[in-house]
């Protein structure tokens, strides 16, 4: 890279030495240049915790939206590792991760919905007017995110359509022989796709597979009945022969599709690091009037 340096043509660096350099070098510098950038006006802290696989703990990742150059930034800040994670735990550890930020600066918290999280934010607001003379927090409530897709599962998983959705997937994930069945008699290689319980709306492509696989599905599972095929003899199977027996089954897929395809873009446009809050109120008032014209509303 220097050919022309007779210094870095001496420079040797192995493993460690890289990673002292980085972890001790140039780590701090990119954090107080990240800390003093934060420093200079408002600023929004985000958090969200979740189980690191590795640590077996639970890992508080933060980070901050500011404003710098006439746009807005979302930067990554630090993460805590911690095992109780109660309300008190929560402000304690993100007390330590932000002490070198000007809290008075602070505008809001942003946050998903568990009650621990809602209780985490009523101690800060309580400490915060306390230290700066009884400024609070904006709240603008928990994840828009997280409450849709819960509304989702609370009305399909009536229908148990999840069930439905996984146990497809399940019959022919990682088993050789059965997918070879299923390939010879249908004479098709696509398979349905793994269903996500956490992001139901986001479950669209899965249910667009599902839907798409169907008629191949009826044929495998016919030649199951007629013993062309053995019967695998699983809950998963079992499920999907359960289903069939529902008259209604595909209106149901059909559906769900109906609605996700609806509530797609409106989830799109909002998982976005951009300043979309003003604009909220006008597009769940155009996601409210497409959602009243499709067909079938008023048994909701």
């Amino acid at each position: 890279m220097f050919a022309d340096s007779d210094i870095a043509k001496t420079f040797a660096c192995g493993d460690d030495k890289t990673a002292y350099i980085t972890k001790f070098g140039l780590a701090p510098h990119i954090k107080r240049d990240l800390v003093s950038k934060i420093n200079n006006g408002p600023f929004v802290l985000m958090f969200d915790e979740s189980l690191n696989q590795t640590t077996k703990n639970k890992q508080l990742d933060l980070h901050v939206h500011f404003w710098e150059e006439e746009q807005v930034h979302s930067r990554y800040l630090g993460s805590q590792f911690m095992g109780h994670a109660t309300a008190k735990d929560l402000l304690e550890q993100v007390k330590e991760c932000v002490d070198q930020l000007e809290l008075r600066s602070l505008v809001s918290i942003s946050m998903d919905g568990p009650n621990v999280n809602w209780k985490f934010c009523e101690l800060l607001q309580r400490e915060h007017a306390e230290l700066y003379g009884g400024a609070q927090l904006v709240v603008v409530g928990s994840c828009g995110l997280h409450t849709m897709h819960n509304a989702f599962k609370c009305g399909f998983t009536m229908w148990q359509l999840d069930k439905l959705l996984r146990a497809m997937h399940t019959l022919f994930h990682n088993v050789p022989a059965r997918r070879e069945d299923y390939s010879t008699v249908t004479k098709s290689t696509v398979f349905p796709l793994s269903f996500c319980g956490d992001r139901w709306v986001e479950n669209l492509p899965v249910v667009e597979r599902a839907l798409a696989v169907w008629p191949s599905l009826l044929q495998y599972m016919d030649a199951v009945r007629t013993k062309k095929l053995p019967n695998p003899g699983t809950a998963s199977f079992d499920t999907i022969a359960a289903a069939l027996k529902d008259p209604l089954i595909l209106a149901k897929l059909q559906y769900y599709k109906a609605l996700a395809r609806t509530f797609n873009p409106f989830l799109k446009k909002y998982q976005t690091d951009e300043p979309v809050m003003p604009f909220l109120g006008k597009h769940l008032a155009e996601l409210i009037k497409e959602f009243r014209s499709l067909p079938g509303r008023a048994s909701i």
